[in-house]
């Protein structure tokens, strides 16, 4: 049977002694206890112990009353229950008045950052599928509380982006502004294909297969390892062999090798040798055409030498002569 009570000329009031309890016993997890005005509570703590709670205000206020310039306490914020283990403490949602954040756009520092941490002041992170900004200013992220380690995008827009890099900037390009293909390609093309790099390599699992490296002096060049090649004041050097002005040598004890897979080599120009000062030795398989400065019978100063014998090539009018007295 429902009751009534109605006090309809005062305040209804009820006092126990103090420290004393008030109970509204609807039974165990179940009945209901509406208030249909406005619940004020000024006591210590606030316990709700319930498995679901619903909040029907789209924003709740926390640290109500503040009177100071920012929050008195320093921090406001929420936190999360873990259990109570010493190895996974409380995790918080903290506004943190201390630390100071980038403004993109003022360019200026903003008192407070929103800080995820837990009990122990430990930063905790933070997984998102996207970030947004508000589509008119830079998007910044914030390395250390400065406007001189600040990341940034100006205006993040896919069309414009590139456009600002590019434009004319009253107040200078920013070294941590981020670059686009676009603006790569812009600079090299005005540059006259200048970019100003010092290395461009391939790499694996910390080798280097492949690179270009520039020096003050030196342009080296590496390749699968093992070919390397510079260019110095000394000319091309590809391994053992140097190219300099008309002069192609090579620095090992191995022959220098002319090959053509048609088994053929051309020579468009008259050929000099150079006198030896000795006679070279045989290889087999090989024949081998000299000059030295003695001139010989033949009087060609040409010599050969092979594994069967050696001598001097002959002059086409010794020859004759030799033939009508043999």
């Amino acid at each position: 049977m429902s009751k009534i009570l109605k006090v309809n000329q005062g305040d209804y009031y009820v006092q126990v002694r103090s420290g004393g309890n008030i109970t509204l016993d609807t039974g165990a997890a179940t009945g209901e206890v509406r208030i249909t005005g406005n619940l004020i509570v000024s006591g210590e703590y606030t316990t709700l112990d319930v498995a679901n709670m619903q909040i029907e205000d789209n924003i709740i206020v926390l640290n109500k009353g503040e009177s100071g310039f920012g929050i008195t306490e320093g921090v406001a914020g929420i936190q999360i229950s873990r259990g109570g283990h010493v190895a996974q403490p409380d995790a918080q949602l903290i506004f943190d008045e201390s630390i100071t954040s980038y403004d993109p756009v003022t360019n200026s520092e903003l008192a407070g950052t929103w800080v995820f941490r837990n009990v122990n002041n430990q930063l905790l992170g933070l997984s998102v599928r996207s970030i947004i900004a508000d589509g008119s200013n830079d998007f910044a992220i914030d390395m250390k509380g400065s406007s001189t380690t600040v990341f940034k995008l100006a205006n993040v827009d896919a069309t414009s982006y590139a456009n600002l890099l590019l434009a004319a900037d009253p107040s200078g390009y920013h070294n941590n502004d981020l670059t686009t293909k676009k603006y790569v390609s812009s600079y090299v093309a005005a540059s006259n294909g200048v970019a100003d790099v010092d290395r461009i390599r391939y790499s694996s699992g910390g080798t280097e297969y492949s690179k270009v490296q520039t020096y003050s002096t030196t342009i080296d060049f590496l390749l699968n390892s093992s070919v390397s090649a510079r260019i110095d004041s000394a000319g091309l050097h590809v391994n053992n062999v140097t190219i300099f002005n008309d002069t192609v040598s090579n620095t090992s004890s191995n022959p220098l090798t002319f090959t053509s897979n048609t088994k053929s080599v051309e020579i468009d120009a008259t050929v000099s040798l150079i006198n030896q000062s000795s006679t070279p030795s045989s290889v087999a398989g090989k024949n081998k055409i000299y000059s030295t400065s003695t001139i010989g019978a033949g009087r060609t100063g040409l010599y050969f030498t092979n594994t069967t014998t050696s001598g001097e090539l002959i002059a086409k009018n010794r020859a004759l002569l030799l033939s009508m007295l043999f």
